[in-house]
């Protein structure tokens, strides 16, 4: 297991695997105030893509989990008038081992 800060360098990682080194899944750990729950949660993640918002000037990096919520730095109501730039890591093809 290793703990990654920053979603390219998942991407990175994905794309470097070899016979010896496989990525099979990757979790992202949000904060209660983050997922909407009392608690700290660690969820699997389906999608890393890249939005665009005109409040925010600039690209923001996005996480969809399992369950279908979506977690942005940037805030939830930041997605609501983005634009999706690019899906950099999708679970369902980029993983070896993907459900």
């Amino acid at each position: 297991m290793l703990m990654i800060q920053h979603a390219r360098d998942v991407v990175s990682l994905v794309r470097r695997e070899t016979s010896r080194m496989r990525i099979e899944g990757v979790q992202i750990v949000t904060p209660a105030h983050m997922n909407g729950t009392d608690r700290w949660l660690m969820e699997p993640v389906k999608k890393i893509s890249v939005f665009e918002s005109p409040s925010l000037g600039g690209p923001c990096e996005t996480f969809e989990v399992d369950g279908g919520n979506c977690y942005s730095l940037s805030g939830s109501g930041v997605l609501e008038i983005a634009t999706l730039i690019q899906v950099i890591c999708d679970a369902a093809t980029d993983l070896k081992n993907s459900r």
